[in-house]
């Protein structure tokens, strides 16, 4: 495996999108599938938070957690990974994402936006039958 810090913003993201898939999407793959699918749409149409807040109520939890502990990583100025989580790292993401400005808000949607599509791309290339 290549070193991370070689990778482009893009190949990280695929990069760790494709993990996600392979660690999560063998549990239930075709709701697995069915929920990476729509990740993008929704995000789009409904933001960030609505769609997070959809998929913990959902308890979809192992999408938006990949999802959370991506934007968490240090790909969004001003959200971090907590020093002591409670919860769950959507529940974090969450409250961190309701402290940001609407500019931070906005770069942690289409970061989360473009990560998406690639766990959808994924999703389809390994879990569809």
């Amino acid at each position: 495996m290549m070193n991370a810090t070689l990778l482009n913003r893009e190949q990280q993201r695929a990069l760790n999108a494709q993990q996600a898939v392979r660690q999560d999407g063998s549990h239930a793959p075709t709701d697995y599938l069915t929920h990476a699918q729509s990740l993008p749409t929704m995000i789009r149409v409904n933001g960030l938070l609505p769609t997070l807040a959809f998929y913990q109520a959902k308890k979809w939890d192992n999408i938006s957690d990949a999802l959370a502990r991506w934007l968490l990583g240090g790909r969004v100025p001003g959200l971090v990974t907590p020093a002591n989580p409670q919860g769950t790292p959507t529940a974090a993401l969450i409250d961190q994402l309701l402290q940001l400005s609407s500019r931070g808000n906005r770069l942690a949607e289409l970061e989360a936006e473009a990560w998406s599509i690639w766990l959808k791309r994924f999703a389809k290339g390994m879990l569809d039958t």
